[in-house]
């Protein structure tokens, strides 16, 4: 079957044996009509090797389908101008906003945060694709979103900054030079296996550190670090909302 969709204003028609992109990405379904930029499938083997978990566990034949075209759409996205991103992204007042890190850095537990204080609202939850287009880079939706629901949505917004995170006594957050985003940058991704694609990538990583506000922040998991981090990132004190 044919599942075509709507990823940061690309058309991606995916060729599947399972209907695991109806159901996950039926927010991104596009409309009926025109031709895809981009087509994708995955052989048996791949979708075998994607069914191993990172815990170890087997998921689905139509779980292992999913992940094993995202690897494959990750791959194929610098010839776009785009790539995908570890990170949680929301947005506020029509600008996304993207939280990184290594597993436990609390990324997730920040932007829930930004939602719950500021009334921001989630971009994806784990997997957003960014994309440099008109001279800007967007930060997009997509339907990999991590594990909880209501994490992520059909939107491409303006990317108004990045920080990249990491648990701490004290908040204190300072800018990232671009000079040594490098290394941040690089274990967020994934390099496409052929060079001329990685090679783009890795132009559109440096064009990123270079005009992305970057930051990186040690935090505690409360409520006065979101402050902190949406005062640095935003330029503009919030109004919190009161907690329940």
């Amino acid at each position: 079957m044919e599942t075509t969709l709507l990823l940061a204003g690309l058309r991606v028609c995916f060729v599947t044996r399972t209907d695991c992109l109806n159901r996950r990405g039926r927010a991104y379904l596009a409309a009926a009509g025109g031709a895809p930029d981009l087509t994708l499938s995955v052989t048996e083997p791949e979708i075998e090797a994607a069914r191993t978990a990172p815990d170890g566990a087997r998921l689905p034949f139509s779980e292992g389908e999913s992940f094993a075209l995202y690897r494959k759409l990750a791959e194929a996205l610098p010839r776009f101008d785009a790539f995908v991103f570890h990170a949680a992204a929301v947005e506020t007042a029509g600008i996304g906003y993207a939280f990184a890190g290594h597993s436990g850095a609390g990324k997730s537990t920040h932007s829930r945060l930004w939602q719950t204080c500021f009334s921001a609202s989630f971009i994806n939850g784990d997997k957003p694709i960014f994309r440099l287009t008109d001279g800007r880079f967007y930060v997009c939706g997509t339907p990999w979103a991590g594990k909880e629901p209501g994490q992520n949505a059909p939107v491409m917004r303006p990317l108004g900054g990045l920080c990249f995170l990491r648990q701490g006594k004290e908040d204190v957050i300072r800018p990232l030079p671009p000079e040594k985003a490098a290394v941040f940058l690089l274990g967020q991704t994934i390099l496409p296996p052929d060079e001329e694609s990685a090679a783009r990538q890795m132009e559109l990583l440096d064009r990123l550190a270079r005009s992305v506000p970057l930051y990186e922040m040690a935090c505690t998991v409360s409520r006065k670090a979101a402050v902190l981090s949406y005062t640095v990132m935003t330029g503009h004190v919030p109004t919190v909302r009161p907690a329940h």
